[in-house]
């Protein structure tokens, strides 16, 4: 038998027509029959229980639940842009859709996203179109085609020095400086990793899934809403936060008043009114993270070569080809090399 496939749909809850479009198109795929004869269950966002539960993990927990993360990207929406980056992270095969008789959606789409995740979307105008088009796509059928390559599953090594990924806005603000050089005075400033919009503006997706995957703290800076761009850079950097959160890396996530948050951020984000009150949040923060930063072993580099010289075979010494019979000299016959530590440092299973 089968395994039922669960799809999630996330959408903005306001405009309210989006998810009567959403809501609509599923039923009237459950009406033909499409999703009983393939086993499917797709289920919108607001149908999830909430009540006194945290909406941050509630939400990502039922993502985990899933195996499909739909998502209407027609308007701008922090809470669902955060989701997409966390699907994206742990795998999910990822079905996005835009209306684009909507002004601005699809320039939305391209100035934000295009760039970030060069990832296709399906168009809608009404809830037959959307149906058809999900129909069209089946995702049920393509779990496997997940944004990101399976390689980046599996655990990789950490690096030598303690590092951590700054994720900057394009405003340097005196937070911003101010955080910069907090982190550059840390633990982590010798292998401190910047990410400027500024020097480099168009970095996608696989980039910071490369860094974050082997970094041990990840610092992410947004605009507040008073700021000019902030909604570009706020969406961005929201669906990078849902990559790092689904990565399980350590995270914190800062903002300037006046800025209204999003239910997804409760866990991570820190609100500052100066920037002296933020160095003071990613300072404490840093004295947590550093706690439990993993050991790292020195790395052991290779005895020097010994100078080439003629080779006298008369002067070779030929072992017993029996190993039991050399007990007492067998453990002089392994060097441990740099290669062997860096092999136990990192130990990799294979299933």
């Amino acid at each position: 038998m089968s395994k039922r496939v669960r799809v999630f749909f996330a959408y903005p809850d306001s405009p309210s027509d989006v998810g009567e479009t959403i809501k609509a198109s599923i039923k009237r795929l459950r009406e033909q029959g499409v999703l009983r004869e393939n086993d499917v269950r797709i289920k919108p966002w607001s149908q999830t229980s909430v009540s006194g539960k945290r909406l941050d993990t509630t939400i990502l927990r039922q993502i985990d639940k899933h195996d499909v993360f739909a998502c209407d990207l027609t308007y701008p929406n922090l809470n669902v842009s955060f989701e997409l980056g966390y699907a994206i992270a742990t795998f999910k095969r990822v079905l996005a859709c835009i209306n684009p008789g909507i002004m601005h959606a699809q320039k939305r789409y391209s100035r934000i996203y295009q760039n970030l995740l060069n990832m296709g979307y399906l168009t809608y105008h009404n809830h037959e179109g959307l149906g058809k088009a999900i129909l069209d796509d089946s995702p049920w059928t393509s779990l496997h085609e997940t944004y990101l390559h399976h390689r980046y599953k599996n655990q990789r090594a950490r690096l030598e020095k303690p590092t951590l990924v700054y994720v900057k806005p394009p405003l340097t603000s005196d937070s911003v400086l101010n955080t910069h050089e907090a982190l550059k005075g840390s633990i982590f400033g010798q292998s401190l990793i910047v990410d400027d919009p500024i020097e480099f503006p168009s970095h996608g997706l696989e980039w910071y899934a490369e860094r974050f995957v082997t970094a041990d703290a990840i610092v992410i800076h947004l605009l507040s809403s008073d700021h000019v761009n902030n909604e570009g850079h706020n969406l961005k950097a929201s669906l990078i936060a849902g990559l790092a959160i689904g990565f399980q890396k350590p995270t914190i996530m800062l903002a300037h008043t006046p800025y209204v948050a999003p239910a997804d951020y409760g866990n991570w984000l820190k609100i500052h009114e100066t920037a002296e009150n933020c160095v003071s949040e990613v300072k404490s923060w840093l004295s947590q993270e550093i706690e439990r930063l993993p050991h790292r072993r020195p790395r052991r580099e290779d005895a020097p070569l010994p100078i080439s010289r003629e080779l006298d075979i008369r002067k070779l010494f030929v072992v017993d080809v029996v190993a039991e019979l050399e007990s007492e000299d067998l453990h002089e016959y392994f060097v441990e090399t740099a290669s062997y530590y860096r092999a136990v440092d990192n130990p990799t299973t294979i299933l």
